[in-house]
């Protein structure tokens, strides 16, 4: 997680495939959540996750991250920006 100036932004997030869909990535977004909140310093945060990464994407997506519609060129790897308020 990183504060970026107007927002926080995680930046890498990953669950091993033995954990996922038991509710441990859901459970660590939302205390990475709780942290940011106590900081008072932004009301957002971000997650970048790559365009062609779609259980990814909706795993975001349950957890009420949504598409801005913006994106990002790493090399040759397109992120999709998803935004949630705290």
């Amino acid at each position: 997680m990183q504060d970026i100036g107007l927002s926080f932004r995680i930046d890498e997030f990953y669950i091993r495939p033995l954990h996922r869909r038991r509710k441990f990535g859901r459970y660590a977004v939302e205390k990475v959540k709780e942290y940011c909140k106590s900081l008072h310093r932004h009301k957002i945060i971000i997650a970048n996750v790559y365009v062609n990464n779609e259980p990814a994407l909706k795993f975001w997506d349950s957890i009420g991250f949504k598409d801005t519609g913006r994106r990002e060129r790493v090399k040759d790897l397109r992120l999709v920006e998803m935004e949630a308020e705290l």
